[in-house]
């Protein structure tokens, strides 16, 4: 898709799953990044259709006025190729896509913005980080899988469809997340477990993260990520009320509430020792 000259002709409209969809134009289709080793960010879409209830992201409604809940509406970059034609010409370094809406969510299917900038990027021989938790990411395989410059992070954050479901609702099951990192590493590409964010009560517990472990060694992951659940109290009441129906889960939010950063640190600790039993790379984000 490429930029209508006409701006009042953007489209805005609700799709067949009453998601909104917005239209949008960006000024830059990179923009410099605060990720340590990433030089840009490329985002082809603002607002995420997975609807994670933790999502760190849903602070960037506040720089947008619509009234619509966080999973309720996408902006689209239509002029997102043009841009990044032009600015890869004046720019170079490291890319990472997908670091505030999940590049390969549905909404993909129809624009293939995420397809086309890795197409351009590749010509340019840019090298590439990608995120995401969506096996989407496989009908890209072809493009992906003699392209050297890359790695790919892929969000396992349980290996419980249950939990899933409540923290992931729009997401890609566990097995098929399971089966996408599978194949990427069988292809050849450098691919890494995102294990993140760690859900208390859910996901913290030893093993529940030698789970973790474990499918990463089996499947020979490069590295494992691991990353804590950002913002635990402003996420607090949503998470509560998603899990009201275990008390022993609820009571647990509760207490670590109190000291978060206390649990952190024992969090830390706890993956610490857990990865010395296997032979793999970490790294703890938090």
């Amino acid at each position: 898709m490429f930029l209508n000259k006409n701006l009042f002709s953007l489209k805005d409209y609700i799709n067949e799953k009453g998601i909104r969809i917005k239209e949008v134009l960006c000024k830059n289709a990179l923009t410099p990044s605060g990720i340590s080793g990433i030089n840009y960010s490329l985002n082809p879409y603002i607002g995420c259709e997975h609807s994670c209830i933790y999502c760190y992201a849903t602070f960037i409604r506040k720089w947008r006025e619509h009234q619509e809940e966080w999973g309720k509406i996408i902006e689209v970059k239509v002029n997102l190729i043009e841009r990044l034609i032009k600015e890869l010409k004046k720019k170079k370094g490291i890319v990472c896509i997908g670091t505030i809406a999940d590049p390969y969510q549905p909404i993909e299917l129809e624009y293939q913005l995420t397809r086309k900038a890795l197409q351009i990027l590749m010509k340019y021989n840019w090298p590439i980080e990608i995120l995401t938790k969506s096996h989407l990411i496989l009908r890209d395989l072809e493009i992906l899988k003699d392209y050297q410059n890359l790695s790919i992070e892929i969000t396992l954050t349980t290996l419980n469809e249950r939990i899933r479901k409540i923290f992931e609702p729009k997401a890609s099951s566990v097995e098929e997340r399971k089966k996408a990192i599978k194949i990427l590493i069988e292809k050849g590409i450098y691919t890494t477990i995102f294990f993140g964010p760690i859900i208390p009560y859910f996901s913290d517990r030893e093993e529940k993260i030698r789970e973790i472990f474990d499918f990463a060694s089996q499947v020979g992951a490069k590295e494992v990520l691991c990353d804590s659940l950002n913002y635990l109290n402003s996420k607090l009441k949503i998470i509560l009320e998603k899990i009201a129906f275990n008390e022993r889960a609820v009571s647990y939010y509760l207490n670590i509430s109190k000291d978060y950063e206390g649990y952190k640190n024992n969090l830390r600790e706890k993956i610490i020792k857990i990865s010395k039993d296997y032979r793999l790379p970490i790294r703890i984000l938090f």
